[in-house]
């Protein structure tokens, strides 16, 4: 088996949507996901042996969103995670 020094942790629930992604770099295994989603997502499983294979698909407002950010520079370590933390919030708050 591979061992990477960098493990992301990605939580997922039962329909397979990710509700929680962590950049673990050190490795050192620990998880902290924050105590307001797991009031509002009971049921998250957290994995850490998948592999980013840095395909992503995306709606045409995603598309939009990203010429309303300039800031957003890279799409996996700024857009994937802002959306992940985001998806719960109404469409006018992003």
């Amino acid at each position: 088996p591979v061992k990477f020094d960098i493990v992301d942790y990605v939580g997922l629930t039962k329909e397979r949507r990710i509700v929680f992604l962590e950049c673990n770099e050190d490795n050192d295994g620990v998880v902290r996901m924050p105590k307001a989603l797991m009031k509002r997502v009971r049921d998250v499983t957290i994995r850490g042996d998948l592999l980013d294979t840095r395909l992503f698909f995306f709606a045409h407002w995603i598309i939009d969103l990203l010429a309303e950010m300039p800031d957003l520079s890279s799409i996996r370590a700024d857009l994937v995670p802002f959306l992940v933390q985001h998806q719960f919030s109404d469409n006018d708050a992003i």
